[in-house]
């Protein structure tokens, strides 16, 4: 299934190839502020759900970028719900692990409200990330790692 609004603009959601791990898994960075979405609604979980459809081929990690993020890119506790439910139930098996990086008060919120929500799994599959360092002791390679900026 390929995303209806990415397929008329590029640039609607923020959701690009990174690169790929040196065992072939593939790294995908988002960061919300650098899309033309302004919110997370109901309708923007199917459209991550194209996303990571296509992705979901095989194993992969998950970089979201929090630079730039503001209130209004912040779904209700409804939306949350559902796209961790999601996500959990969907992409268990695929989805390596996420990485949150320039993480600001307003994500950090966002974070608390949603580990109710999170199995066990899920959570170990998580890591807030304060240096680069951490995505070296992660297996990604340094040219990967250039492409981030913290």
């Amino acid at each position: 299934m390929e995303c209806s609004r990415c397929k008329h603009d590029a640039t609607f959601h923020n959701f690009e190839f990174l690169s790929r791990t040196p065992s072939g898994e593939t790294i995908f960075y988002t960061c919300p502020a650098k899309g033309k979405q302004r919110e997370m609604t109901e309708d923007s979980i199917l459209d991550y759900i194209a996303h990571m459809d296509e992705a979901s081929s095989g194993g992969w990690y998950w970089i979201i970028d929090c630079n730039g993020l503001e209130s209004f890119h912040m779904p209700s506790i409804a939306v949350l719900q559902k796209f961790l439910t999601l996500i959990q139930e969907r992409y268990r098996f695929v989805l390596k692990h996420v990485f949150i990086m320039n993480i600001n008060w307003k994500m950090n919120i966002l974070l608390q409200m949603a580990k109710p929500f999170m199995k066990d799994q899920a959570k170990e599959r998580l890591t807030v990330v304060k240096s680069k360092l951490q995505f070296f002791a992660n297996g990604f390679d340094s040219h990967t790692i250039s492409k981030l900026n913290m």
